[in-house]
């Protein structure tokens, strides 16, 4: 079994009610030559690929791509942190809802990550509960901060406890709704404007104490953790020669890597490598980003061609991700096919 663990979808029902005048989701369905394209109210557009919404086409391409399994999450463009409460609320249950539809539909292929309204702390454990209580999924995907707020907060804990006690696995996704500052040239606001968010939600969580709190919390993080691998060692030296990363008791960084869960989408076969000498190789999980044009349009055989060991291989493309989420895990390493 080859298990994508990092894909994203946009509801149907989401595209049909933005379609039409008036809508109340903020944001419009706008035709650019021969494209769709959805165009949020706060000025940011992008390509309305198939395989965000339609079933066979991703199946489609996963068949193409050669993977057997999925998890399916939002489109972070849909975290809608930004709007008030109230409206991330519905949308959320919305998109939950649609999501546990498609693993009823086909649970041979698809697994559900739940997305919560994060702007509203109470709102947001309302809707993990029923996450992992009556749609059973086993994790969620939820931004890298909250409008530029971190997660080191004391008014954050209540809800790692709680995920940490519905055994709910983190997969943080960097968020934005548009350029950064001095990001705006050359599309750096993904190139790198995503990894370092990752590798500052990374930091938050260590430095701000949640991982000590949180012992048996799991959290993963997106684009092979950023930029925080490589910078790790900084990290650790900045804390054993300055008082500040110590503020709130937490321990060197790299004593928590086995709470820390990372995907595959880096590129280059070097990069893989160094990410599974340096990490713990049952964290490092397939990922592809679909279906966005930043993702990782042949995953399975570019994680074959790294120069893995087979028992990398078989960690990494199936083992890892079916612990994770719940999912029987393949005897053997998949065949390539």
């Amino acid at each position: 079994m080859n298990f994508d663990m990092h894909t994203h979808f946009i509801p149907q029902e989401f595209i049909e009610a933005i379609a039409k005048p008036g809508s109340s989701w903020q944001a419009k369905l706008e035709k650019k030559g021969e494209e769709s394209w959805i165009v949020h109210d706060q000025g940011y557009g992008y390509p309305l690929s198939p395989g965000f919404y339609d079933t066979a086409a991703r199946l489609a391409d996963m068949a193409r791509m050669k993977l057997d399994m999925a998890a399916v999450s939002v489109s972070p463009t849909l975290f809608y942190y930004y709007a008030k409460p109230k409206l991330a609320f519905d949308l959320a249950k919305l998109t939950n809802d649609a999501l546990y539809r498609l693993t009823k539909e086909r649970p041979d292929k698809f697994v559900g990550m739940g997305t919560l309204p994060m702007q509203d702390l109470e709102l947001a454990i309302v809707e993990l509960r029923r996450c992992a209580e009556e749609l059973e999924f086993k994790s969620i995907l939820i931004g890298s901060n909250v409008e530029g707020k971190q997660f080191d907060g004391p008014e954050y804990l209540r809800f790692f406890k709680e995920c940490e006690a519905h055994d709910i696995f983190i997969f943080f996704h960097p968020y934005y709704v548009g350029t950064k500052g001095m990001f705006d040239k050359y599309y750096l606001t993904n190139l790198y404007g995503n990894p370092l968010d990752t590798a500052m939600v990374v930091a938050s969580l260590i430095f701000g104490d949640v991982l000590d709190k949180c012992p048996n919390l799991k959290v993963g993080f997106t684009h092979g953790g950023g930029f925080f691998p490589y910078q790790i060692g900084r990290l650790k030296h900045g804390y054993e020669v300055r008082s500040e990363p110590k503020v709130n008791g937490a321990r060197s960084p790299e004593r928590y890597m086995h709470q820390l869960y990372f995907d595959t989408i880096v590129f280059m076969d070097k990069q893989l490598r160094f990410l599974m000498d340096w990490a713990a190789p049952e964290n490092v999980m397939l990922g592809t980003d679909y279906a966005f044009d930043m993702g990782e349009f042949a995953p399975v055989d570019f994680v074959r061609g790294a120069g893995l060991t087979p028992a990398q291989l078989k960690a990494v493309l199936s083992d890892n991700a079916c612990k994770v989420f719940g999912v029987k895990a393949s005897a053997e390493v998949p065949a390539l096919r």
